[in-house]
């Protein structure tokens, strides 16, 4: 785990804006070593959680490939 985070505690980051893709949350959670919540991929997850559909997609950040 890197300094910066270590020091401030991060759990998780929020991108509250869809302006980003996806795929570019990937190397942002490499860097920060934390998941990257972005509002797509939340609301994919959450859509897979409410059908019961677990379909892991990689190369999309932690949370649609760990599907928790």
């Amino acid at each position: 785990m890197n300094e910066w985070n270590v020091w401030n505690g991060l759990q998780y980051y929020l991108i509250s804006s869809g302006a980003w893709r996806v795929v570019n949350v990937v190397p942002v959670e490499e860097d920060l070593e934390v998941p990257v919540v972005h509002p797509v991929a939340a609301r994919v997850w959450y859509a897979q959680k409410q059908m019961r559909i677990r379909q892991p997609v990689a190369g999309a950040g932690r949370l649609l490939a760990e599907l928790p």
